[in-house]
């Protein structure tokens, strides 16, 4: 596929070797720990093409007083929540894995309508970011689920777009997290580590593009104000 019918990652040097980026119609599982600077990627991701943002855990509020200067919400994004969750027990949640915390939403199949309802919105070559997955990974059953994801991925097929697919992991990952990975066209990761020096890094490897070649060399990324690039400074 010629570099210029892929949509751009973002990163200038991933896009490179990626022959400009995401094949249109892929479904991105962003997979990440909550100490990862993930965010500065999905930001990356909003300045290049309209997107919608479908929270199933921040307040709109919160999620748009985070974002970076240069986006203009009105024109680059569309911002939806779903679940109507506990905010404080969903954090808890994450950060404990308890299920003394669990989540109080929707019911699941509804929440699952819902999502799919908002996607089905997008226009042709968008963005759709769904931040984070883990609460739509341990609702229901594992066949609602995988459903939910047939009909995102057919509908982002159709309009030529990107379904991201923000999954975050702090210890146990949800329980159908294995099957958003399978179904996802491209896994892409990130993860904090720590260099020689002892400072920390932020490493991403692509394991898996069904579009494309794999990205299986590790690279450091470089968050700087509002931007991400890779480090030039040393091969890894």
């Amino acid at each position: 596929m010629a570099a210029g019918h892929n949509l751009s990652t973002g990163i200038r040097e991933i896009d490179a070797k990626l022959d400009g980026g995401f094949e249109p119609g892929s479904l991105v599982a962003l997979v990440t720990s909550p100490n990862t600077p993930s965010y500065a990627v999905l930001h990356e991701l909003i300045r290049r093409r309209p997107t919608l943002y479908i929270s199933t855990l921040r307040p709109a509020s919160v999620v748009e007083n985070d974002l970076p200067a240069g986006v203009d919400r009105q024109a680059d994004l569309t911002l939806e929540e779903v679940g109507k969750a506990s905010t404080e027990n969903l954090m808890l949640h994450e950060l404990t894995g308890s299920d003394i915390h669990a989540a109080k939403t929707t019911e699941p199949d509804r929440l699952f309508d819902e999502v799919f309802d908002i996607v089905k919105r997008i226009d042709e070559r968008h963005n759709v970011i769904i931040d984070p997955t883990n609460p739509l990974e341990r609702n229901a059953c594992r066949a609602d689920y995988r459903t939910l994801l047939s009909r995102v991925a057919s509908h982002i097929h159709d309009a030529d777009s990107i379904g991201v697919f923000h999954c975050t992991s702090l210890g146990e990952p949800p329980a159908f997290r294995e099957t958003t990975l399978t179904v996802a066209d491209v896994v892409w990761e990130l993860n904090t580590v720590s260099d020689k020096n002892g400072d920390l890094k932020v490493r991403t490897q692509m394991p898996k593009n069904r579009g494309g070649d794999a990205l299986l060399e590790r690279m450091d990324l470089v968050v700087s104000g509002s931007s991400v690039t890779t480090d030039q400074s040393r091969t890894i």
